[in-house]
């Protein structure tokens, strides 16, 4: 045998029988499931006959959402429900809006919820209002059982008004008092955009949401869920870029508010239509082609506001047995005879 051969097959012998020492190494754990959707509880709403739909603001995400609710109100009037569509926005349809918004020629130089009201509400036999100015509670009529605002502005004020609107929910949820008013709020960046519903204007507006196992009454404000909401950003400053501007300036992709609206339009359907809406959340990312929800679970409403899990669950009262008070009384009433008569 050659040296090289032996050489080879010592080195072998030793690497063998160092594996032999080592030991095993463990198998690798497959990545764990997701299973929020799977456990998580239908929001369930108060049962209503008429809705009023206030849509706060009527630019590059809120012209996309108004032609989805359109296509919403036609169904729920099909089942014979009222309802009612707010449009509010200040600002007048401009050239740069063309093309990146859902706006025509014909348009420029008109408000951009008269437009819309117009274009839906005249075309669509619609029951619409048009509001020229910036959204304000004053807007809610009061007839309706339930109110849904869909907010797609751009600035804290605006969103802050949206938020003090849920004060007028009850403080403490039960059967008889349900939330009646809630909030979807839509927003985005560059490529990137979240849509948040929530009905809790503070914290103790949860307490008990979870009233049944996979039933959901209550949810955190999108104002609790990203307090940055209410914080200025280099956008909302004055004198800084508008979101037309941005999107003229390559600093906002072309389709983000299509899309966001997209997801605002199923948040909506679910929640008033087919009643099976399971999520509070979802963010979305056009880079990476990706959209990812977060679930109505205990676990998750609770991280939101920052309260154990048990503070959203409801437990359920002892039940009262009358027979059993009564029998507990009359043996009392017994024993006390008894010791009456020694």
């Amino acid at each position: 045998m050659s040296k090289r051969n032996k050489y080879k097959q010592n080195l072998k012998r030793r690497l063998d029988q160092q594996a032999a020492r080592r030991p095993p190494k463990p198998p690798k754990e497959p990545p764990g499931l997701n299973l929020g959707y799977h456990n998580a509880a239908t929001v369930i709403l108060p049962a209503y006959q008429s809705v009023q739909i206030i849509v706060a603001g009527c630019g590059g995400i809120g012209a996309y959402v108004v032609q989805h609710v359109g296509r919403l109100m036609r169904v729920l009037y099909e089942d014979h429900r009222g309802v009612n569509l707010t449009l509010a926005d200040p600002d007048k349809v401009e050239e740069k809006n063309l093309g990146r918004q859902l706006f025509c020629d014909a348009e420029v130089g008109e408000a951009k919820s008269v437009a819309l009201a117009r274009r839906y509400g005249q075309a669509w036999g619609l029951n619409t209002i048009a509001f020229i100015g910036e959204y304000s509670e004053k807007l809610i009529y009061g007839q309706a059982d339930l109110v849904v605002l869909v907010g797609c502005v751009d600035n804290p004020a605006a969103r802050a008004a949206l938020h003090e609107t849920l004060a007028n929910n009850p403080e403490r949820l039960g059967p008889n008092a349900p939330p009646h008013i809630w909030w979807l709020d839509c927003g985005n960046a560059k490529d990137t955009g979240r849509v948040l519903l929530g009905s809790a204007y503070g914290p103790d507006q949860c307490h008990g949401a979870f009233f049944e196992p996979r039933k959901c009454v209550a949810l955190p404000s999108p104002a609790l869920q990203y307090p940055s909401l209410l914080i200025p950003g280099r956008e909302e400053v004055p004198g800084e870029l508008s979101c037309a501007e941005m999107q003229l300036a390559n600093l906002q992709s072309l389709n983000i508010n299509a899309a966001i609206a997209v997801q605002a339009a199923d948040f909506l359907t679910r929640l008033l239509v087919t009643n099976d809406l399971k999520r509070y959340q979802c963010a979305v990312n056009l880079a990476s082609g990706s959209v990812k929800s977060f679930y109505c679970t205990p676990e998750e409403v609770a991280r939101e506001i920052d309260r154990p899990v048990d503070f959203v669950v409801r437990k359920d009262e002892p039940e009262f047995d009358q027979a059993a008070v009564i029998d507990h009384v009359r043996t009392l009433a017994l024993q006390a005879a008894a010791g009456e008569a020694l």
